[in-house]
């Protein structure tokens, strides 16, 4: 014999089911970006999307492209290696959908903007060089294989208390061929002991047609959160068939775990929520719960996102060079906004 259900339990499945069914906004308007003259072709495909977003006001956008640059026929190695060769920057009137300006940018200040002075074990912060914990050594196996590591690149978080940097691992072989790659790290800015520092294993190389290749350790982005929370570093990868797309990794520093998250981060103007790339969908996080409140609908893979500076809107860039313009789902970066 069947046992009877109640109403009530049918009600509170549904109610279940609801509760976890996420809601996909659709995009207010989306816009074709301009696409940057470069001189040098790209081997792998012509498609170029914006890396790197900012919101200058409600009307303006800055985009920024990066061309790279292959040399192939390296033996052993899918593709050769991988350049940042060509830095486009434009502002982008979202209004009358023109651009008001197109220059080359100065690829140096890009990536070492927020950068402290380091060498390959130690960062100087007012005047007082630091030691940091294993950021350097050799490790000989014979005359022909090594593996090496050193410090590349370090930041200084805005609240002062941490030292967020890259590691580069390098790896000779016998066959003379070297396969690098970055691994995340954290350090105490006052004793340069390690917080955090990942596995140091290689990522290898996948086939051509796999989902994700890493031709070569090219940082897009390396940055702390506004108030000094989130650690991030954005990598570039050769994506089927999209050409080359970042990822994202995305560190907490009060837990010193790694977030679910891919291909970019914004924060809220008070730092309640952030979007990024969660279930193939760009995200709007709560970050006291870090559960997502709902998703925005794009039809191919994000490249950047922002808010809008009131945070009432979200600006996602995507691999085919379109601009989704979203509400954001937040009412305003005022007192006592809410998510509705």
């Amino acid at each position: 014999m069947f046992k009877s259900i109640s109403i009530a339990s049918i009600l509170l499945v549904f109610l279940s089911i609801a509760i976890h069914a996420q809601i996909v906004k659709q995009p207010s308007m989306i816009q074709t970006l301009p696409t940057p003259e470069f001189p040098d072709p790209d081997p792998f495909n012509d498609l170029i999307s914006a890396f790197f977003i900012q919101s200058t006001n409600n009307n303006l956008i800055q985009l920024h492209y990066f061309r790279m640059w292959v040399e192939p026929d390296i033996p052993g190695i899918p593709f050769g290696t991988i350049d940042l060769l060509h830095y486009r920057v434009a502002t982008w009137n979202m209004e009358t959908e023109e651009v008001i300006d197109f220059s080359e940018g100065d690829r140096d200040k890009f990536f070492e903007e927020n950068s402290i002075e380091h060498n390959g074990n130690s960062v100087v912060i007012d005047e007082r060089q630091l030691v940091l914990e294993d950021s350097q050594t050799t490790y000989f196996y014979n005359t022909d294989e090594y593996l090496e590591y050193h410090l590349d690149k370090a930041y200084l978080s805005p609240n002062e208390q941490r030292i967020g940097g890259l590691v580069l691992y390098s790896i000779a072989s016998p066959e003379d061929l070297e396969n690098e790659w970055f691994i995340m790290a954290l350090w105490d800015s006052i004793t340069g002991k390690t917080l955090y520092r990942e596995i140091p294993s290689s990522p290898g190389y996948v086939p051509s047609d796999g989902p994700r290749l890493s031709i070569h350790p090219l940082s897009l982005e390396l940055n702390f959160s506004p108030d000094g929370r989130f650690y991030f570093f954005r990598q570039g990868f050769f994506e089927n068939p999209w050409g080359i797309l970042p990822s994202l990794k995305l560190l907490d520093t009060k837990t010193l775990t790694l977030w679910e998250a891919d291909r970019d981060v914004a924060f809220s103007s008070d730092m309640r929520y952030l979007v990024t790339e969660r279930e193939g969908l760009p995200s709007l996080v709560d970050i006291e719960s870090n559960t997502i409140i709902h998703q925005y609908q794009v039809e191919s893979p994000m490249s950047a996102c922002c808010f809008s500076q009131d945070d009432s809107q979200v600006y996602i860039a995507t691999a085919l060079n379109k601009l989704y313009i979203f509400e954001s789902g937040l009412q305003s970066s005022a007192p006592c906004w809410e998510v509705y």
